[in-house]
């Protein structure tokens, strides 16, 4: 590592780590329904942390392995909050104490890894409307077979277009699922143009 990189740099999680922004940049609504999201442990679960000068380079403490459960935003905030000062510090690594699926682990991650854990916190919501999405637009919504292949192979986080004011991504859609009243409000929409014709 060069004495001059800087804590972004060093801290950015290589584009094409499985769980990166990049990563979950390319997920479409196909791709969704099969992802093999990481559970996330339950906020609490950090007993003990501090940073350290190591830098680590192992899979462990670098990536996200298969099975391996992510660390709750919650209990991330604070080392997030912290970890540029540490970074300027000299502090490379974060060495994480925690009770993980009732068994207690301690392990040293590198900072990107902390980044990874915490895009998959991020994510993990968009990812559950999607699916959702995907499961009414495959079964429920009237479209042919060709224009729900065409919308499922779009990216979630592709934003609507149309919607210029806003950033308004693909995944959001999932909020007005199981919602009556967008449904009446347009049927009340319609029927005041009917009524002032």
């Amino acid at each position: 590592m060069s004495s001059s990189e800087s804590f972004e740099s060093y801290s950015t999680p290589n584009p094409f780590s499985a769980y990166s922004k990049n990563y979950f940049r390319s997920i479409t609504f196909n791709n969704a329904l099969s992802l093999e999201f990481p559970e996330i442990a339950p906020a609490g679960s950090i007993s003990r942390w501090c940073f350290d000068l190591d830098i680590p380079g192992s899979a462990v403490a670098t990536v996200i392995l298969p099975s391996e459960v992510a660390l709750h935003s919650d209990d991330l905030q604070p080392i997030i909050q912290q970890m540029e000062e540490a970074f300027s510090k000299g502090a490379r690594s974060v060495s994480i104490e925690a009770i993980i699926n009732g068994q207690p682990i301690s392990r040293t991650y590198h900072f990107t890894k902390i980044q990874l854990f915490t895009e998959i916190n991020n994510f993990h919501p968009k990812i559950l409307y999607a699916r959702r999405i995907y499961e009414f637009v495959s079964t429920t919504l009237p479209i042919s077979r060709t224009a729900a292949m065409k919308f499922l192979s779009l990216s979630i986080t592709q934003h609507i277009r149309g919607f210029h004011i806003t950033e308004f991504p693909l995944w959001k859609l999932g909020c007005l699922l199981d919602e009556n009243w967008v449904e009446e409000d347009v049927l009340n929409g319609m029927a005041e143009l009917l009524y002032f014709q």
